[in-house]
């Protein structure tokens, strides 16, 4: 059967029904003082946003109040000035801050803005808000006569009339703007097309009479309500409407009651006297009439100047020295009521003797009181017992006392004490033991708690007999020993079984001794976090509670439910009461009427707001119709309600509100909202709106898939940026502060991805990279190509230079001339000299065919090619010349590389244009190398002191054209090749001597010769 029972309480878990976070509570009343944070107690205005917020208007500055904490806005945040007299909220949200300076702005997501002014009032005194077609208009009250002044885009400007006049009152009617000058007529005032329209009525004669007399004899206090410009005097109050109707306000004072004060909230006229505050409807009667007394409870402070109504907040009632009550003015009574009259503070409780009579014990005055329905009744003094740890009712007229040594018998009626086994007959398994022996076997020492069942008593103790049966019949007392486990507790269902528990595991024993163990496994899968205390009623109900919660289970109906889930119940007292459940901690307390198994009314609650009655409960005695707490505070007495009271109280959900605070936006969360998250900007500010907020707040979250529990956060920022983007999560957020937890709030959460991290953007990634490695290619082929091409036509170019060269150095004319003159001189016989001629002729030309080969050759060779071709010409045109070649010391001739056959050409036009026609003395030719390392340059200078390249070309001017033409074009080919398509560049310069002196000198600069 208990097996049985405890597999189903197992599967009932998650089938479970959670009792509803809803209350039948009280309204209680707090003060918000410089004491707790408000920065002065000189309050003038009240109201709340569209959010929840409530903003208070102080002469230090505005504060926004969610309920734990303030924050102050002050001039450091732009405010004209901190003695604030009104607020006013806009349809949009913005709050106007009223004050007397030079300024005037709002508060709007949590930053103040001034208005650009473009009017000539020098100071401001708003009077009067009102908005109508999005455009704010105030009165601005600064003299005898104000002004007319509207906001639009932030910019506050005078209203443009036609004669610019100063207006004794206004109103809007109808979206329509009216204003008055008493002299003169009545304006009104409309929009159109972004323009402002006006027309005017002059006044008749008589109502401009009334007008006169109402405003020449006008006392400070006037407003303007439902069209009707009102004057307030102590004892009366009279309005008149736009056409100078008269109408009188019946207020009915008495004698003493002075009207003082007037204020406008939600559309409501609030008029203020020494004694009341009175309630005005649309057509100007009273509706409602506030007592002072009852508005603020237990104050000497009764000079009210603001009150405010709101569903959320309760009765806002401002003071001029006391701060701000709020939920006031209800008729609920004063709950918790101080008991004066008994010191308990060295006390604790024992036991209940009956439904009114507790007792309490003290261990230092070895004390004994017996407490009841609120008053001292007994008191006795034992200085043989040690410690009293429990007192069990046994029958009308004696109850079972435990001590730390001894059990005894309690007479309720004398008081007098006697152990038990000095007067009965003790067996311990069924033998029968001297009271020495019983004393030596631990059976009744130091029991902690005792159940009783009939005759049955279950006793734990610290003892070696932890858990011990114990049946009473008539002299004798049989004792068996059940569980060799220590135990914290142990309480009977009035059913059947005994619940034996520590906190760790429950024992269910029934009188037959059969039990069953609950384990700690079993006892964490039911979601139990080390068991604090266990109570039973009579309808089977069992009272789990734990570190911090408390459950409720029933073993015949199976059913299985947590309760009071949204309040912090550490160090929580309850107790079972006939037919009430009682729950008192930091909260305050809550009674729950038991209807049946499983079936218990909705709290009513009787809240400790603000820790206003105590810190702490530490013991908790139910009697008769109320119950005594023992606080920090010292004892409070409250009345249990009746039954009808749980019939009647209306049933709402625990009021908070979650405000999130995201991008410099704030918005309302609910359940299943979703909220898009920017990855740039991955911060989340939580904020809770509470009204009954007790401490400081903080937040938990758990994301499902991501999180493997709940995340405790430091402060109220949520960071998100380890969230991969372009996915939908599920956010769990839970706010608790010392006394409260909120319901769980569940929001999707988007983290936005960036366009390239969207399946979008990785198509167009992907298909953008094969467009760009497609570009690529066809740009490296063409390139590739193009630059082929071009190294071919290069090396084109670069063999037809060679070949050039070579038949210039084979030209037929010049091979003729050669061996003509070797024929000649074998003709002459000097043969050894053709010889040698044609020998030389022969080298030279081998080193020509092997040069031009090769693009480039050292300087060696090239010097060596230009003497042996200027040694030919020598023997040809018969030594009418000598030469010189002089090379650089610097110039290292062997590493150092020129292009092949570049010099040659320059030297024969020298020879055959220049020195062959030098007729007057014999020529010089004279080739210099020079170097320049730090230019990369080397210079080769070709001079000679021929006839000069004038007088060349009257010379046989056809035949040296085509020569000259020739020779000159094969050295500009050779030197644009090279400049072209390599990285050394050549220059050559050609200077004409200047006479007396002949000839020519060519300077060839060659940049960036190779070496190697």
């Amino acid at each position: 059967m208990l097996k049985r029972l405890i597999f189903t309480v197992i599967g009932l878990i998650f089938l479970s029904a959670i009792c509803e976070n809803t209350f039948a509570r009280n309204n209680d009343q707090y003060n918000l003082n410089i004491y707790n944070g408000l920065p002065s107690n000189q309050v003038y205005c009240v109201l709340t946003d569209k959010y929840g917020y409530l903003w208070i208007g102080t002469d230090k500055g505005v504060v926004r109040y969610n309920g734990y904490e303030y924050k102050l806005y002050t001039t450091a945040d732009g405010l004209a000035k901190n003695d604030v007299w009104s607020l006013y909220i806009d349809a949009a949200g913005k709050i106007w801050v009223c004050t007397i300076s030079d300024g005037f702005g709002y508060i709007y997501k949590n930053k103040y803005k001034n208005c650009v002014q473009q009017t000539s009032s020098k100071i401001l005194r708003p009077f009067f808000l009102a908005q109508y077609n999005g455009i704010l208009t105030f009165f601005n009250n600064v003299y005898r006569n104000g002004s007319i002044l509207t906001v639009r885009n932030d910019t506050l400007s005078t209203c443009d009339f036609w004669n610019n006049s100063h207006f004794d009152m206004w109103c809007i009617i109808n979206n329509i703007l009216y204003a008055v000058n008493y002299k003169e007529g009545v304006y009104k005032c409309y929009f159109k097309n972004g323009q402002i329209r006006t027309e005017y009525k002059r006044i008749a004669a008589d109502v401009k009479e009334n007008y006169e007399k109402t405003f020449l004899f006008m006392p400070s206090l006037n407003v303007w309500f439902k069209g009707f410009y009102i004057r307030f005097s102590p004892d009366r109050m009279d309005a008149f409407n736009m056409l100078g109707e008269y109408r009188k306000i019946d207020i009915p004072t008495h004698k003493g009651e002075k009207i003082n004060l007037y204020t406008l909230s939600k559309n409501k006229l609030y008029v203020y006297t020494n004694e009341n505050v009175y309630r005005l409807d649309d057509t100007l009667h009273i509706e409602m009439v506030f007592a002072v007394k009852t508005l603020i409870k237990n104050s000497f402070d009764k000079n009210v100047t603001y009150l405010y109504e709101d569903n959320y907040w309760g009765n806002c009632v401002g003071t001029a020295a006391n701060g701000l009550y709020v939920n006031a003015g209800f008729a609920d009574p004063e709950h918790f009521k101080k008991i004066n009259n008994i010191d308990l503070a060295d006390y604790s409780l024992v036991g209940r003797i009956n439904d009114s009579e507790s007792y309490w014990w003290s261990k230092n005055k070895e004390s004994l009181l017996c407490v009841s329905n609120g008053h001292l009744t007994k008191s006795y003094h034992f200085k043989f017992l040690v410690d009293v740890y429990k007192m069990l009712p046994y029958n009308d007229r004696s109850a079972l006392l435990f001590g730390k040594e001894q059990a005894y018998w309690f007479d309720n009626t004398t008081g007098h004490i006697k152990r038990i086994f000095d007067s009965m007959v003790c067996m311990y398994d069924n033998k029968i033991e001297t009271p020495s022996a019983i004393h030596k076997l631990n059976v009744f020492l130091s029991i902690r708690d005792a159940a009783l069942s009939q005759r049955n008593l279950f006793t734990v103790s610290t003892s070696e007999q932890f858990l011990s049966h114990t049946i009473i019949k008539n002299d004798t007392i049989w004792t068996k020993s059940i569980d060799s486990e220590r135990y914290n507790g142990i309480v009977y269902d009035n059913k059947k079984y005994f619940w034996v528990y520590n906190d760790r595991k429950i024992l269910l024993v029934d009188t037959a001794n059969n039990k069953l163990e609950v384990s700690k496994k079993i006892v964490d899968l039911l979601g139990i976090n080390n068991i604090d205390k266990i109570l039973a009623d009579e309808y089977g109900n069992i009272y789990i509670k734990s570190y911090d919660a408390l459950y409720v289970f029933n073993y015949t109906t199976l059913k299985y439910f947590h309760l009071l889930q949204n309040y912090n119940l550490k160090y929580a007292q309850i107790d079972v009461f006939h037919n009430k459940l009682v729950v008192a901690g930091m909260f305050g307390i809550a009674f729950c009427k038991i209807k049946g198994a499983a079936d218990l009314s909705f709290p009513i609650l009787y809240g400790n707001i603000k820790n206003e009655k105590y810190q702490q409960v530490y013991d908790m005695q139910s009697a008769n119709n109320h119950v005594i707490l023992k606080t920090d505070k010292g004892l409070l007495n409250v009345d249990i309600p009746y039954n009808r009271e749980f019939e009647e109280r209306k049933n709402f959900p625990i009021p908070f509100r979650f405000i999130i605070n995201y991008n410099d936006d704030i918005f309302d969360l609910h359940n299943n909202d979703t909220i898009k998250i920017l990855q740039k900007s991955e911060k989340i500010q939580l904020d809770i709106i509470n009204s009954i907020g007790n401490g400081n707040v903080k937040y938990s979250y758990y994301i499902s898939g991501y999180n493997h529990e709940w995340v405790n956060l430091n402060a109220n920022e949520l960071v998100l940026t380890h969230l991969p983007p372009g996915k939908f999560y599920r956010l769990s957020i839970v706010a608790h502060d010392d006394a409260w937890q909120s319901n769980t709030i569940n929001a999707n959460l988007y983290i936005i991805p960036y366009w390239w991290q969207t399946n979008t953007g990785k198509r167009l990634i992907i298909l953008g990279a094969i467009t760009l490695l497609a570009v690529i290619i066809a740009i490296v082929y063409f390139i590739t190509k193009k630059v082929i091409t071009k190294n071919i036509a290069k090396r084109n170019l670069q063999l037809e230079l060679e070949f050039k060269s070579i038949y210039l150095q084979i030209n037929p004319h010049f091979i003729f001339n050669t061996l003509s003159s070797a024929l000649l001189l074998i003709r002459k016989g000097k043969m050894e000299d053709a010889y040698k001629h044609i020998y030389s002729f022969s080298i030279l030309l081998r080193s020509y065919i092997k040069s031009s080969r090769n693009r480039l050759i050292p300087i060696e060779e090239e010097i060596e090619n230009l003497k042996n071709y200027i040694e030919l010409q020598q023997t040809r045109f018969k030594n009418k010349f000598d030469y010189q070649i002089i090379v650089n010391e610097n110039i290292k001739r062997q590493q150092i590389k020129i292009p092949s056959l570049l010099l040659q050409p320059i030297v024969e036009n020298a020879i055959d244009h220049g020195l062959f026609h030098k007729e007057d003395e014999k020529g010089i030719l004279k080739i210099d190398f020079l170097s320049v390392p730090e230019n990369r340059q080397v210079i080769c200078i070709i001079d000679d002191n021929g006839i000069g390249r004038g007088k060349s070309k009257l010379l046989k001017r056809e035949s040296l054209i085509k020569r000259d033409s020739y020779g000159n074009q094969l050295i500009k080919d050779l030197i644009n090749i090279f400049n072209k398509y390599e990285k050394m560049n050549i220059d050559i310069e050609y200077l004409d001597k200047i006479e007396p002196a002949t000839g020519t000198t060519v300077k060839i600069t060659i940049k960036n010769p190779v070496y190697g």
